[in-house]
């Protein structure tokens, strides 16, 4: 799936990567063509650099990170670091609006938009977000705009005050479940959205 030979997806492919992702069929056959788009050398997948020759995504502060997401042997210890078409649909699947109808395993839900931000930051894969990983959060939002010590203050003292907010204690970090607990009240789901168009 996402050979660059042929022009359009077969109603099949199309049904199946709808069925796996909640997007439509038109909104598949769109993301098709923007994935054919970006795969300028007609490979079948994108690479890194194809990823972030993506305008909106390169002036983001976190687009390494977000392209991590598309390539999971960077991230995940696996082989590969191409995204197939499939996989670039299951990523921005995340990114879709939620609705009345949404369930905790969907793709687009609350619970999976939270893991994935969670899974970002989360640089060494260990299941918890340390004051290192904080620390480096921080510095690509803010720049140099704040001091190391007042970073590494604001670092400690999310980490405190989510902890202490859960169960009393502050320890190493936060693991996904304290993670979820601290953005409940957060419109995450909103926040996590882009209108992907018909």
């Amino acid at each position: 799936m996402g050979s660059k030979q042929s022009v359009a997806l077969s109603p099949d492919e199309s049904q199946e990567v709808a069925n796996r992702t909640g997007f439509s069929i038109a909104q598949v056959n769109k993301l098709y063509h923007r994935f054919n788009l970006l795969d300028k050398d007609s490979k079948g997948h994108l690479s890194r650099d194809d990823l972030l020759a993506i305008p909106e995504l390169a002036m983001n502060p976190l687009a390494d990170k977000i392209v991590n997401l598309f390539l999971p042997g960077e991230n995940n210890d696996a082989t590969s670091t191409e995204c197939g078409f499939l996989k670039y649909c299951e990523v921005l699947s995340h990114f879709r609006p939620t609705n009345s109808k949404t369930k905790e395993s969907d793709l687009n839900s609350k619970q999976a938009k939270t893991k994935l931000i969670f899974d970002i930051f989360d640089k060494d894969k260990s299941n918890r977000l340390t004051r290192n990983e904080l620390l480096e959060i921080l510095r690509m939002m803010v720049g140099k705009n704040i001091s190391e010590d007042q970073l590494y203050a604001i670092a400690e003292r999310a980490i405190v005050e989510a902890k202490q907010n859960l169960d009393g204690k502050s320890d190493a970090g936060l693991c996904l479940e304290d993670f979820a607990t601290a953005m409940k009240s957060t419109e995450i789901d909103a926040k996590m959205s882009v209108r992907f168009h018909d």
